[in-house]
């Protein structure tokens, strides 16, 4: 069978970035909308204001509130065709860039994604994570394209707390380990292929970075002068990981984020953090073994929990942590295990983190 290799149109990265926006928008089309969360439009809007302003200004400006659910994405889309948008830009936190996706797919305009943040992978795919009308998980969203623009200012990014860079490591750390795991196991990528080979070289590119420069790039940060260290960081935890793992594949760590993040214990830790955790357990419980203390003590130093205490589960009982297992190893379209892998093997796994 063919391969699928999905990755943003174009990926923009380095300090003081958001000057090129209005140039990435002009190219893609006349009638440019803004969608925003919270924190992006307390602390940039009037400076996305005034970039437009010599392009004869916005056509409109949506700040998310509410659910990302498909009836509040049927509303944005509305009003993006009502004002004759044919471009829109989303900037923030994954909420609203995923609500941005969803958008932009329902009212057929062109996409560009400005992370505040490089705590995930997220902005170079073409998943949107859609919510209940209460906030809670509901379904994916696979978009039939993705987006055509990925701009990150790491000026933007630097301002961000460090527990969002450090987050991001998690959550990058585990990319190569799970599309290797997926080539291993026959699955099939986020767009129904086989792994692709570009994939899998970005994943262990994505790691190698991780490793080798994470230390310096979080010290970098603690000066208050972000530098190659913390550019390079960035580029995996967004763009490396973004390809690694939609054109290679998810796997057994992410399958265990997503039962620990049904838990109410631990709703405090972020993405990357509990992938953290997938991912040791995964590795004590594959093939791959030998890299667990590398890995582990590689997490320890940078801030990355690495024990069940660390992300609220110092008292978890044997029966909750067995259903949140159950709900790893329950098979669905971004959930899956090795074959294999049962739940109390799982619970076993998460109980051996020291």
């Amino acid at each position: 069978m063919h391969t699928i290799l999905l990755a943003p149109g174009r990926y923009l990265q380095g300090p003081a970035a958001l000057q090129a926006l209005p140039a990435e928008a002009e190219r893609l089309g006349r009638g440019v909308a803004l969608m925003l969360d919270d924190f992006a439009a307390r602390q940039l809007l009037p400076r996305l204001t005034a970039l437009f302003d010599s392009q004869g200004g916005l056509a409109a400006t949506q700040i998310l509130t509410g659910a990302n659910s498909e009836a509040n994405a049927c509303q944005h889309a509305a009003t993006l065709r009502a004002v004759g948008a044919r471009v829109l830009i989303g900037v923030g936190g994954g909420k609203v860039l995923d609500a941005a996706k969803a958008a932009a797919e329902l009212a057929d305009c062109s996409l560009i994604l400005v992370p505040t943040a490089a705590s995930t992978d997220a902005p170079c795919s073409a998943v949107a994570v859609m919510q209940t009308d209460e906030g809670r998980f509901s379904h994916y969203r696979f978009l039939r394209r993705s987006p055509s623009t990925v701009l990150v200012d790491t000026t933007l990014i630097a301002s961000a707390p460090p527990r969002m860079l450090v987050a991001g490591m998690g959550d990058a750390l585990s990319t190569w380990f799970e599309a290797e795991e997926a080539c291993v196991q026959g699955w099939r990528n986020v767009a129904g292929s086989p792994p692709a080979r570009f994939a899998l070289y970005a994943a262990r590119q994505c790691y190698d970075t991780v490793i080798q420069q994470g230390l310096a790039a979080v010290a970098e940060l603690g000066t208050g002068q972000p530098g190659e260290a913390f550019e390079r960081v960035v580029e995996a935890n967004i763009l490396l990981s973004g390809i690694g793992f939609e054109s290679g594949g998810l796997g057994t760590a992410h399958a265990i984020q997503n039962g620990l993040s049904t838990l109410a214990e631990c709703r405090g830790a972020l993405h990357g953090e509990l992938v953290t955790i997938g991912l040791l357990a995964m590795l004590r419980l594959s093939a791959e073994a030998a890299h667990y203390a590398k890995v582990r003590d590689f997490a320890a130093c940078i801030g990355l929990p690495v024990s069940l205490a660390e992300i609220g589960l110092a008292a978890v009982c044997d029966d909750t942590l067995h259903a949140a297992a159950v709900l790893a190893c329950t098979p669905a379209p971004m959930n899956r295990v090795a074959a294999g892998i049962e739940p109390a093997a799982l619970v076993a796994a998460l109980r051996g983190l020291a």
